[in-house]
C-alpha cells in the first residue's frame, strides 16, 4: 500500500520497489549507537572494581603462579614495603583489615583481575566501553582504563 502524496488519506495498491542503486541492508555499515531490530546486537562491556574490605585470606590463589602476576606482586611489594603476596596468601585476616594494608591488597588485586580478563577474553578487555570503582577500586578502574600505571 502507498499513500499519495497530495492526499494524506488515499492510497493505491502497490508496493516498495528496490531502486538499482540501493545497497543491500547487510552492505551499510551504522554506527556503533544505532540499534537496529535485523542486526545482531553488539555485547557492551563495562568493568566495575570493588573498594576496601573485600578481602580475604587466598585472595589470587588460583592465578598467583602466572608470570605477569608474580611481576605486579614483586612490583607491588617494593611499592608498599610489605609482603603483598604472603598476606593475601596466608594473612593473617586481621592485620589485612588496616586501610593502609587493605587498600594496597584490594588495588593489586583489582589490577591482577583486569590483566587475567585481558589474557583469557582479549575481545571483552577491548570491547570495554566504561570503568568504574569505589573507594580504592577508582584507582584499578583508572589502571584499566589506561590513565595510570600499575606503578
Amino acid at each position: 500500500v502507498a499513500y499519495d502524496i497530495e492526499n494524506k488519506y488515499a492510497y493505491q495498491d502497490g508496493g516498495a520497489e528496490n531502486k538499482s542503486n540501493h545497497k543491500k541492508f547487510a552492505d551499510y555499515r551504522l554506527p556503533d549507537w544505532v540499534r537496529h531490530p535485523l542486526l545482531e546486537q553488539r555485547k557492551k562491556i563495562g568493568l566495575l572494581f570493588p573498594g576496601e574490605q573485600t578481602h580475604y585470606v587466598g585472595m589470587l590463589k588460583e592465578v598467583r603462579k602466572k608470570p605477569k602476576v608474580q611481576d605486579m606482586l614483586a612490583k607491588a611489594e617494593s611499592i608498599f614495603g610489605f609482603d603483598v603476596e604472603g598476606l593475601m596468601k596466608d594473612g593473617p585476616a586481621s592485620e589485612m583489615k588496616s586501610t593502609g594494608v587493605n587498600q594496597p591488597l584490594i588495588y593489586v588485586a583489582n589490577c591482577v583481575a583486569y590483566e587475567i580478563l585481558k589474557e583469557r577474553s582479549p575481545e571483552d578487555a577491548e570491547k570495554c566501553q566504561g570503568v568504574a570503582g569505589y573507594s580504592v577500586g577508582e584507582w584499578s578502574a583508572l589502571y584499566a582504563a589506561g590513565v595510570i600505571t600499575f606503578e
